[in-house]
């Protein structure tokens, strides 16, 4: 994953956070299905980049980490705060 650029108000860092959304279900291996949400915030303005969300199973699990789905949602919200107006 890339590095974040520092935020484009203060000129502060910034850090990727991320939360659960929202229970979905869960399969007949007990494994939990949960929409997340990431999101790149300024650790001094709080200013927000935009939210991304995907659906990963058994999020909690460090096998988690290395999915497809968690991999695209953190590039994309990192993408998402990156981006600036030309």
């Amino acid at each position: 994953m890339s590095e974040l650029k520092p935020c484009p108000f203060c000129g502060g860092a910034a850090r990727i956070t991320r939360r659960d959304v929202k229970f979905i279900g869960q399969n007949a291996f007990e494994s939990k299905k949960i929409r997340c949400a990431a999101q790149a915030m300024c650790n001094r303005c709080r200013a927000r980049g935009p939210v991304y969300t995907a659906v990963l199973i058994n999020p909690y699990d460090r096998n988690c980490l290395q999915s497809e789905p968690y991999k695209w949602m953190m590039q994309e919200a990192i993408d998402g705060w990156n981006r600036r107006a030309e």
